[in-house]
């Protein structure tokens, strides 16, 4: 940021769009292994690494990181800054949603 001197945008931007990213990712991740939890795994290895929620998270955080890029070839800085408004609209839908039925599901896991 010293050297380059960005527009302030891009600075907060910078530090902005992998931290919404980051919480999507982990809140998505925790959602989608409520919605179907593998408890009958005899590695640790499947679950972690083998299981549906954790190929649906990443490929939705694939999509969500490389459609935003692709287009921002063409289109310039806009997609990226519409990714990030829609990554922190549903950071924060993610968050409420397992703040109160997240709460139920885990309990009667």
């Amino acid at each position: 940021n010293i050297a380059l001197r960005p527009d302030p945008l891009y600075v907060v931007l910078m530090y902005a769009i992998p931290v919404a990213y980051s919480f999507f990712g982990a809140m998505f991740g925790l959602k989608c292994d409520l919605n179907s939890p593998k408890l009958d795994w005899t590695s640790e290895v499947t679950v972690v690494k083998q299981s549906k929620p954790v190929l649906l998270t990443m490929l939705v955080g694939m999509i969500l990181a490389i459609v935003p890029a692709l287009l921002a070839l063409p289109f310039g800085t806009l997609p990226v800054i519409a990714a990030f408004v829609l990554v922190v609209v549903l950071d924060i839908l993610l968050y409420r949603n397992l703040m109160s039925k997240g709460v139920r599901q885990f309990e009667s896991l």
